[in-house]
């Protein structure tokens, strides 16, 4: 299982979103990553993940759907106990 790192994360609250992101790094991995979260009501949250800065290896970016999902569920549950 790979190890994830959080480099840096900031969420603010606009008038009527909630908008957030995080920049993090997973082992095997040559490039950070960047996920930007919103919401609307603090709830249900969509989300976009990209290569944190500059451009990294696509191969790493589809690695697997099992390893993506347990990214994602981490770092939504890591923003959601904030």
């Amino acid at each position: 299982m790979s190890e994830i790192r959080i480099e840096r994360a900031d969420m603010k609250r606009d008038d009527d979103q909630f908008v957030g992101y995080t920049v993090f790094t997973i082992d095997g991995h040559s490039s950070p990553y960047e996920i930007t979260f919103l919401s609307k009501n603090g709830r249900d949250w969509d989300y976009s993940l990209s290569f944190a800065g500059e451009l990294g290896k696509k191969s790493n970016f589809c690695r697997s759907t099992s390893e993506w999902s347990r990214i994602m569920n981490c770092l939504m549950t890591c923003w959601m106990l904030r």
